[in-house]
């Protein structure tokens, strides 16, 4: 802050106040990350309920939630299924508009469908803004 060389005439206020302000919004977006994960965990078991679908159908369409290519091996390990299982579900969950293919054989995955705009919609308005604890009030 100030220029290249340390000089007893500058003033050290402006990076005192940014370090610690750049630290707390680093705590609130690894909150953030934590709390909409959270609220697409529920908001999506909450959508296989209804569906009747297993729970275990989550682990698929989570990873769509945040625009991550979705791979059935992936799925089918994180969830701790057979080959036929995680195929089945997958199918139910293209069938239904949750996942949309792209690509054939090998190089396929699944990207968000439909269904999942509108819980991004609301996780996404359902944030609270940042906020700035150390913003001088006057």
């Amino acid at each position: 802050m100030g220029g290249p060389r340390w000089s007893p005439e500058r003033d050290t206020r402006p990076w005192i106040r940014f370090c610690p302000t750049a630290h707390h919004r680093q705590a609130q977006q690894a909150q953030r990350r934590f709390d909409v994960m959270s609220r697409a965990w529920t908001r999506l078991v909450e959508g296989a309920d209804a569906a009747g679908l297993d729970e275990r159908v989550v682990y698929a369409p989570l990873p769509a939630f945040s625009h991550a290519k979705v791979r059935r091996t992936v799925y089918q390990q994180d969830a701790g299924l057979s080959d036929q299982q995680a195929i089945r579900d997958i199918r139910e969950l293209v069938a239904r508009g949750w996942l949309v293919p792209h690509g054939k054989a090998r190089a396929r995955y699944y990207a968000p469908g439909p269904l999942m705009d509108p819980v991004r919609d609301e996780i996404r308005q359902s944030m609270e803004p940042y906020t700035d604890p150390y913003r001088r009030t006057r």
